[in-house]
């Protein structure tokens, strides 16, 4: 509980203060009961300064000044402190309270109180209100006392750059035409920046050639929509795949070198951070390799999976799996990135998946549609080998039952449709995503099994009443008869 200290009482006493315990090294970090343990004394007392902007503030800044005046003499200001509590709880993100080390004349670390601001409401540039409270270490005659120099309210502005909501590539991929072009817009991911920072824009590969750059904000663009400011313009004097940039048109081009062997560069931009990095792309890709197939000693033992239409991330494929089988994946048809039981497994046909190392192993024999993300997480699934027909030909767009293959036993295998019940087209499909079989559609062209992958839409396949369509996975022929 708190104990007041009169100065006729302190008189009295000689200034002897009861230490809270006897060691102040030990005192002077208590371990958190600040309130509990603190004296007040009379006048002694924190006052608030106006909002602080921390934006070019230096290394440290005032919050409070502490009425030294008002302690007694003979008595000794040994060290301060300041606890912070946001104020606007309906929008911080931590409510926690934070302990800053002060100085005497009320300062504080930038780079503390920075980190205190950013942890409750994050980083943009706009004042932030706390709820405070300053605590005091005293000494006399070599005994420690905790003052309560009373609540105040802190106000203050985190150090952030300006970003705005888009920003443009103006430089070498279009001669410096200097336009504001749609092609090259760079955004995040819908939020507000401060929170989501990363700005990204994925633009076809230049072939073998240097690219220079800088990123233009929205509001650099005139009316006719070419840049008319060149204030806060994105630039680095670096060169290559990553680095550090700066505001301001400061320094150089940003730049990198484009190789014909990617189909594309994606750039992405930490505008809070001021890093930036360049990724070569192709079209994402995903095999298998395993125990059944060699292990991918060479490129013919690596079987490659459908890619999910609109995903880079989603693959399936269907397969025949032994007892007993060990597997992994990797992005390319060789070793990398490769993996296995590090991905969440998901056993929803009843394989009985087991591990061995990071190899996943498969305990019951037979046919299974698999599943694969290979995104931040990845998720390996088991799923019944179920293949449906579509379209006109089967008298309906529905995933029916009456619309599913027959599946075989043995790994030899055909998949057998339903008699088609008109002369129509016809469609078929795995369903990955639920709604959206066509994401996993193919059809039969020449014999052979095409699958639409990423591709547009396929071409209408017509067959007579009566036939029914024949797929050997395993060969990926097919035909209807």
């Amino acid at each position: 509980m708190k104990k007041t200290l009169l100065y006729s009482l302190a008189a009295l006493a000689g200034f002897t203060f009861a230490s809270c315990n006897g060691d102040y090294d030990d005192w002077s970090s208590p371990q958190h009961n600040d309130q509990e343990n603190a004296i007040t004394i009379p006048g002694f007392s924190a006052t608030g300064v106006d909002v602080v902007d921390l934006a070019n503030a230096g290394d440290s800044v005032k919050l409070f000044t502490l009425s030294q005046a008002a302690l007694p003499a003979g008595t000794t200001l040994e060290q301060s402190r300041i606890l912070l509590t946001p104020a606007n709880e309906d929008i911080a993100d931590s409510k926690d309270e934070v302990k800053l080390n002060a100085s005497n004349e009320g300062k504080v670390s930038v780079a503390e109180l920075q980190n205190a601001i950013i942890a409750a409401y994050g980083h943009k540039p706009t004042a932030r209100l706390f709820n405070a409270h300053v605590y005091s270490d005293v000494m006399v005659s070599g005994q420690a006392m905790l003052a309560d120099a009373g609540a105040i309210s802190v106000s203050a502005i985190p150090q952030a750059p300006h970003i705005e909501n888009a920003y443009y590539l103006v430089g070498s991929i279009d001669d410096w035409s200097k336009q504001k072009k749609e092609e090259y817009k760079l955004v995040n991911g819908g939020g507000d920046p401060y929170s989501d920072p990363i700005f990204s824009v994925t633009i076809p590969s230049q072939g073998d050639a240097r690219v220079e750059f800088k990123l233009v904000p929205e509001s650099g663009f005139g009316a006719d929509g070419t840049v008319a400011v060149w204030d806060n313009v994105l630039c680095a004097t670096p060169d290559g795949a990553e680095g550090k940039f700066s505001y301001n048109n400061e320094g150089g081009n940003l730049s990198f070198n484009s190789e014909a062997k990617y189909k594309k560069y994606k750039l992405e931009f930490n505008l809070i951070e001021g890093t930036y990095t360049v990724t070569g792309l192709n079209d994402p890709e995903l095999f298998l390799t395993g125990s059944n197939y060699n292990w991918g000693k060479d490129e013919s033992c690596w079987k490659p999976l459908v890619r999910v239409y609109g995903s880079d991330t989603d693959f399936w494929t269907m397969i025949y799996l032994h007892a007993g089988e060990q597997f992994k994946f990797a992005p390319q048809a060789d070793w990398g990135n490769d993996f296995g039981t590090q991905a969440e497994i998901v056993d929803e046909a009843g394989a009985n998946t087991g591990a061995d190392g990071t190899n996943i192993k498969v305990g019951n024999a037979g046919w299974y549609l698999l599943h694969v993300t290979n995104g931040s997480k990845q998720v390996v699934r088991f799923l019944k080998p179920e293949v449906y027909l579509q379209g006109d030909a089967i008298g309906n767009w529905d995933l029916q039952p009456q619309n599913k293959f027959t599946a075989p036993t043995d790994e030899n295998g055909v998949f057998v449709s339903p008699a088609f019940v008109s002369d129509a087209n016809v469609r078929m499909c795995v369903v990955i995503e639920k709604g959206n079989w066509w994401k996993s559609e193919f059809n039969v062209f020449g014999g052979k099994i095409v699958f639409r992958g990423n591709n547009g839409d396929q071409a209408a396949v017509p067959v007579k009443a009566g036939q029914k369509a024949y797929l050997d996975f395993n060969k990926q022929t097919g035909e209807f008869k």
